[in-house]
């Protein structure tokens, strides 16, 4: 890139995009919690720090990784079937990092206050 930070959206899966469908038939407030880890190579060296991966729920405002889980969306009540939301992922360069493909594993989890 011509300087850094440098911003690179996420290819893969579906164009950078994670859909993620969700069904509740239950009274109460449930949310949607994200963990985002941070990378290592095969040594345990730290490559990327999770804040360098940035993510967004239905075009919304880019939020950073933390590695923790962080909650992204919430709601109360059923949802009336399936609702889809859609999650974007992009990944931050500050110049430092090595060169090459870097994968992302995610966890999206489900919790519900009763």
């Amino acid at each position: 890139p011509p300087s850094f930070p440098a911003r690179y959206p996420a290819t893969v899966p579906e164009g950078g995009v994670l859909p993620v469908q969700v069904f509740v038939n239950e009274p109460g407030v449930w949310s949607l919690l994200l963990e985002i880890p941070d990378l290592f190579d095969e040594n345990g060296q730290r490559l990327i720090p999770a804040r360098q991966i940035l993510y967004r729920v239905n075009d919304g405002p880019w939020i950073r990784g933390s590695g923790a889980p962080q909650e992204f969306y919430t709601d109360v009540g059923a949802t009336n079937g399936w609702r889809e939301l859609r999650i974007e992922f992009a990944l931050e360069l500050l110049g430092n990092e090595p060169p090459g493909e870097y994968a992302v594993n995610v966890v999206v989890s489900a919790i519900r206050e009763p």
